[in-house]
Formats: structure tokens, C-alpha cells, sequence
């Protein structure tokens, strides 16, 4: 099997759609209503992330991503979110971790530089939003542009092909470290809940 970027080329987007997948248009909606989620303007983050929802390949599942990297990824994180300590499990519950592609999409991928994004329901909490761990694939890992998301990883541009002996190391690294930071985050806003809810509660 050929490195991707001997496939497709060696553009910073390539790597970003092979890795990462990327958005496209609904095929119920009509072309100005998909440019209105592709549009450059503003948008408040909320919104932005329930658009960009819509614009979720047909074979993307989000509980289990369609694409290598982000569907290893996922597991592992799952696998790093059974360890955290029981009060915090309470807090997740039975909560279902999804992954959305941003690429492409534009308030999302060139605006704000998030490139992915997994989300953690919390299903133990009444009225409870969401956990979003956002991801930016980069292919210069000595740019001086601040990072915009809470997960800022590096791809060589050259590729990486799990299926290559070559390569399957430095991949599995590459998850390890990307599902690493994402369960730093996530348990960094769970331990925020729970000492908020302690505090309701004494209160």
C-alpha cells in the first residue's frame, strides 16, 4: 500500500482529509444552504458545532469513526476514560464519546483552526452540556502560530501508513499521544463538574 500523501499529493489538507476525514454536503440540502454551513462568517462556537454535525459524511458514524486514525484514536480514549476515579465515572454515566470531521468546513477549519472535534455526553448530569476535545493536525511542528485547539498534534508529511511495518510504530505513537492529551482534557472538565456539584450541594 502506498503513503498517502504518494497517492494524493503532500498539501497540508491532503494530510488533513486522509487523517482525519473531511465535511460534505447533506444530499437533502440545497446548494445555498450548504454554502450558508460552509460560509467564512462568524459563527458562535455552539452553533458552529451543530453545523458542522450536518455536514458529516453518509458512512461517518460519530460513536465509530469511518476513518483509521480518528476510529483508533477513539478507543483508546474510551480505554483511558474507564480508569478515571468513580466519582467522575458517575458524572459520564453511560455517556456516548463521538467524533466529527472539521475539515474543510470553514468557521471551524480556517477560522478557528480545529481540524476534528470529540464529544462526551454527560448522561449522569440533568440538562448537562457536552465535553468537546477539538483537534489541529499540523505539518509544521515549528510554527509560531498559537494553538487554537486543545489538541495540537504533528503529521509527517510524508505520511504515515498504519499497514506499513515502517510506519506502524511511529502511528500507534501518534495515537497514544493524540488519545494521551485528549483524556488529560476531558478529565480536567469532569474533575470542574464534580467540584461544582459539591458545591451546589453543600450549599
Amino acid at each position: 500500500m502506498l503513503r498517502y500523501t504518494e497517492k494524493r499529493g503532500q498539501s497540508g489538507h491532503t494530510i488533513e482529509e486522509e487523517v482525519l476525514g473531511e465535511v460534505t454536503r447533506p444530499a437533502a440540502e440545497s446548494y445555498d444552504e450548504w454554502k450558508k454551513h460552509e460560509s467564512r462568517d462568524r459563527q458562535i462556537f455552539k452553533v458552529a458545532v451543530e453545523n458542522v454535525k450536518k455536514c458529516q459524511p453518509p458512512e461517518a458514524k460519530p460513536s465509530r469513526p469511518a476513518w483509521p486514525f480518528p476510529k483508533r484514536v477513539h478507543a483508546l480514549i474510551m480505554d483511558k476514560i474507564g480508569s478515571f476515579p468513580q466519582p467522575l465515572l458517575d458524572i459520564i454515566d453511560d455517556g456516548h464519546l463521538k467524533y466529527f470531521t472539521c475539515v474543510h468546513y470553514g468557521e471551524m477549519d480556517y477560522r478557528r483552526g480545529i481540524d476534528a472535534i470529540f464529544e462526551l455526553e454527560l448522561l449522569g448530569i440533568k440538562d448537562g452540556k457536552p465535553i468537546i476535545v477539538s483537534l489541529d493536525i499540523t505539518t509544521d511542528p515549528n510554527s509560531d502560530e498559537l494553538p487554537k485547539a486543545n489538541v495540537v498534534f504533528s503529521w509527517p508529511r510524508a505520511g504515515l501508513d498504519p499497514e506499513l511495518a515502517e510506519d506502524r510504530e511511529e502511528w500507534e505513537q501518534k495515537v497514544e499521544e493524540v488519545a494521551s492529551q485528549a483524556a488529560i482534557v476531558l478529565e480536567s472538565w469532569l474533575n470542574k463538574i464534580n467540584r461544582s456539584q459539591k458545591e451546589r450541594r453543600v450549599a
